[in-house]
């Protein structure tokens, strides 16, 4: 059996990397007995019939997390068609956590070609969430590793040519790859062929004839018809052929092609509503590459909508999903809000990019869907572009809107009106001054991460380095040299040294998100860590000091997981030295209207406030927003994008139909529940009641430590006192305390009266 494995594996990894074969047509080729073979045709099933997922996430991730290490190299190659498939099928989740996965086990590999493999996975998997810079780099990347002139060599420059005509940007692969391209032409004519005609398609370069899309249909693959439907509704969208795209598309259904169909025949209106029905029946706005993907800003801007379409724009460029069209919808957006001057620069870099990229028919197109401009405003764009090429606009264009989101710093970060988001940010602005580490807890979506980038950024800090890891998205494999670096050596892979972000916070703060996620054995060393200050990279003997500031987060009930044995008790007590509890915003119904306003105005440019009808509000104060703040940020999102940016909003706008009542606590529940950002003197009167309830070691150590949090200093007599326990117990306590380096102890005097404890 091992003998027929060996034959198998190697027939399909040398197949893959050395022919024009699919590999499910490899692996079909291979020994049926063989699990992997049988798991890659299993994915290849799945990816044309979508009810066999289970049962193949079952079967293929069985082989993937294995124990067997002699099957190395198919297990890296299998891991690869399964996040390319995952991807394909749109299941992003869990194809960005399988390539965590994935970057781990090719540590141990040296073959080149798998490490590109590992590059072209990596960037269609950015490219998926919007961020077409990333997989260009990837591109580059995996071209560097390929053994030139190998099949797999020319299948990687074919798929990065494709993808740079998808772009319209064939002039910059050219430039690039010029020397290359020649091979590839020589090689894969067809291939040639192919992105040549979507270039073209893309940059309006040329009228696409019927022999063209004929002859592109007979050279794509069976795998690529997808892709052919979208340049045959586009070439005739762009040849104004609507009669041809009328018998390709059904006109009654809503989508990107669609909306463009509208919009050249001037039926705005028509063009917004179809495409606003398509992202509400889908649930997501696509931006992959193409033309007719800019549609629903298209259809915004014709309508008049410049906040809205702003916004989706916004959400592209962010991405690093940047086209060189969009110039144009900014200047477009600066005349709706009458700038003529901010619209000619936008203009002026259109023109500038659409003539590097022999795209001027694309602007032409464009110009010819914009029905809002007017003829005086588009002559005055056109007599006033700038001789001057500006080619870093595209990295500048949004800066000047996002200067009210820069502003919000420190505790304004945190949005409310609760005596719970009162009493928050009088803890930051206490804890910010402190060196400890600081515990943060609240259930998922609360906004963990919004509270430590605010304690970072109210202390002294703040003009260094903040650093967010989120421990639970990292393997453990990974996990160690993410956090405390390598040497070079250390491990197959690591040729060069690494720094841990540990070293690379500097003075700075390191946010540890999701820290129950850790195995135990990261649990040990980030427990020697907080013990020495010191850190050791992977594969070095020799510590190196840390001057950085911890903050952890979890949802995880970390105390219930010490009981269980899952997380380390020691550990638990260092790194709760200060807590701070977000409580839920079912619990905090006073904070939900203020959250909502200020997702609806963050980033308007005309500075309006949107109004919301009684009946919405009420709507949306009932709910129970089991996602906490993350949910009600999608919710007001979605509304947004479906209302075009309205100033007004009503009940029907609000799509979530679990209207489940919320009980509006008081702030003795908040109290109860042990909650730290409970108005101060409220809080210190209530405790002092609480404290004398309970006698176990852990509830004392908690009063004990809120006790020093609000004085700062105390004797052993005070404490003893308040909290009605035996002085000799109290001495013990404040031992424990002192070896957490939680507090010191003070001797002012040889007499031990005089001497108190200090929160250090």
């Amino acid at each position: 059996m091992r003998e027929i494995q060996n034959t198998s594996h190697s027939k399909i990894i040398n197949g893959f990397f050395n022919s024009k074969e699919s590999i499910a047509d490899i692996a079909k080729a291979c020994d049926a007995a063989d699990a992997y073979a049988r798991a890659i045709i299993s994915i290849h099933d799945f990816s044309h019939n979508k009810s066999f997922f289970l049962k193949t996430e079952m079967e293929v991730e069985k082989l993937i997390y294995g124990k067997n290490t002699s099957n190395h190299e198919i297990t890296q190659l299998l891991t690869l068609f399964w996040i390319t498939t995952l991807v394909s099928n749109e299941k992003i989740n869990k194809a960005t956590k399988l390539f965590s996965f994935a970057s781990s086990i090719f540590k141990n590999n040296s073959r080149k070609e798998m490490r590109s493999a590992l590059f072209v996975t990596e960037g269609y998997l950015e490219s998926s969430k919007g961020n077409k810079t990333h997989r260009i780099k990837c591109f580059d990347n995996a071209i560097k590793n390929c053994n030139k002139g190998s099949p797999f060599f020319f299948k990687t420059l074919s798929s990065c040519r494709t993808f740079y005509a998808e772009l319209g940007r064939l002039v910059d692969y050219k430039k690039k790859y010029s020397s290359i391209d020649l091979l590839l032409e020589r090689e894969w004519h067809d291939s040639i062929f192919i992105s040549d005609i979507i270039n073209d398609i893309e940059t309006c370069k040329r009228k696409i004839t019927f022999s063209d899309l004929k002859t592109l249909s007979d050279k794509l693959k069976p795998s690529e018809r997808y892709l052919m439907q979208k340049l045959e509704a586009t070439a005739y969208l762009v040849n104004d052929q609507l009669k041809e795209f009328e018998e390709l598309n059904p006109v009654g259904k809503g989508d990107y092609s669609i909306s463009t169909y509208f919009l050249l025949k001037n039926e705005k209106l028509k063009a917004l509503e179809l495409i606003k029905d398509h992202i509400k029946a889908t649930g997501k706005l696509n931006s992959p590459a193409g033309l007719i993907y800019r549609a629903p800003i298209r259809a915004e801007l014709v309508n008049g909508n410049h906040e809205a379409a702003f916004q989706l724009l916004q959400k592209i460029i962010d991405s690093g999903g940047w086209h060189y069209s969009d110039d144009f919808c900014l200047a477009r957006i600066e005349l709706l809000k009458n700038n003529p001057t901010a619209a000619v620069k936008y203009f002026s870099s259109a023109y500038h990019w659409c003539n590097y990229y022999e795209a001027t028919k694309r602007l032409e197109f464009e110009i010819s869907l914009s029905y809002e401009i007017k003829p005086k405003d588009l002559w005055y764009l056109s007599q006033n572009i700038s001789k001057k090429e500006n080619k870093s606009l595209q990295i500048r264009s949004l800066t000047h809107f996002l200067k009210d989101e820069i502003s919000l710093k420190g505790i304004k970060r945190l949005i409310g009106e609760s005596q719970s988001i009162v009493g928050l940010r009088k803890t930051i602005k206490k804890y910010a001054s402190l060196k400890s580490s600081i515990l943060i807890t609240g259930e998922t979506g609360v906004g963990k991460d919004v509270v430590a980038k605010s304690l970072h950024e109210e202390s002294i800090r703040k003009g260094e380095p903040f650093i967010p890891i989120n421990c639970a998205s990292i393997t453990e494999s990974l996990l160690q040299s993410e956090l405390f670096g390598h040497e070079s050596g250390a491990f197959t892979g690591a040729v060069s040294k690494r720094i841990g972000v540990f070293e690379a916070t500097g003075k700075g703060t390191l946010f540890l998100d999701e820290i129950g996620e850790i195995s135990s054995s990261v649990q040990k060393i980030l427990l020697r860590v907080l013990e020495s200050n010191e850190i050791r990279p992977v594969g070095s003997n020799k510590p190196k000091k840390i001057s950085c500031r911890i903050i952890f987060a979890t949802n995880a009930p970390l105390e219930q997981l010490v009981d269980d044995g899952t997380f380390r008790k020691d550990l638990y007590y260092r790194i709760k030295k200060l807590e701070i509890i977000i409580i839920p915003l079912r619990e905090r119904p006073k904070d939900i209207l203020p959250l909502v306003y200020n997702f609806l105005t963050i980033l308007r440019t005309d500075r309006q406030t949107p109004k919301l009808s009684k009946e919405l509000e009420e709507n949306l104060l009932s709910y129970s927003w089991p996602g906490n703040v993350r949910e009600l940020k999608n919710e007001i999102d979605k509304m947004r994008l479906l209302k075009s940016e309205s100033l007004i909003f009503e009940k029907d706008d609000f799509s979530l139909s679990d209207k489940t009542k919320i009980k509006k606590l008081t702030p003795l529940d908040h109290n109860n529940k042990n909650n730290e950002q409970i108005d101060e003197d409220y809080d210190q009167k209530q405790f002092v009641k609480i404290a004398i309830r309970g006698n176990s070691s852990l509830r004392r150590l908690q009063r004990i430590k809120k006790l020093f949090i609000n004085n700062n200093e105390l004797t052993r007599a005070e404490i003893s006192k308040i909290i009605d326990v035996s002085s000799k117990t109290i001495g013990t306590d404040l031992k424990i305390l002192m070896s957490e380096n939680f507090v010191i102890k003070i001797k002012p005097t040889k007499s031990t009266r005089s001497h108190y404890y200090q929160l250090k």
